[in-house]
């Protein structure tokens, strides 16, 4: 849920609730014998997906006390998808839920879009860069080329 009128201290609030509505789901789910994998799938559906979409819009201070709280929030649910105790370090709960900080998923995913958008670019840059290194393809592209034609 994005809205214009939304700063990005109110946008990270809405997650925040939106939050602890699903770890609350999760702490319902858990006490049922559900796996855990389950658990983690809602918590990336619902949650990482929403904050996710918002992530290349806004530019968060980590430091911040609402995304301290998002962070927290994020913990917990892993943390009760996965079943571990709260003594467990955050970096093992992490590695062993396959999750990143949320910061540096943030990156990651911005880093991809830029990716994606500048591959075709890149592949034709490449392209071109073998064509002008070897002499039989160079000669081949000036004969191919309508600026090399009279």
């Amino acid at each position: 849920m994005l809205d214009d009128k939304l700063t990005d201290n109110l946008q990270l609030k809405v997650f925040i609730e939106k939050g602890k509505k699903i770890v609350n789901i999760n702490l319902s789910l858990s006490g049922v014998k559900s796996c855990s994998g389950l658990l983690l799938t809602i918590y990336r559906a619902t949650l990482r997906s929403a904050v996710e979409y918002g992530s290349q819009i806004f530019s968060w201070n980590t430091k911040s006390l609402n995304f301290i709280k998002l962070l927290r929030i994020q913990y917990k649910a892993i943390t009760k998808a996965l079943s571990y105790c709260v003594s467990i370090s955050i970096n093992a709960i992490l590695s062993e839920g396959g999750e990143l900080l949320l910061h540096h998923r943030f990156n990651l995913a911005i880093s991809k879009y830029v990716a994606n958008k500048f591959s075709t670019s890149y592949e034709a840059l490449r392209e071109l860069e073998y064509i002008v290194s070897q002499k039989k393809r160079r000669a081949e592209a000036i004969k191919c080329s309508k600026l090399f034609k009279s």
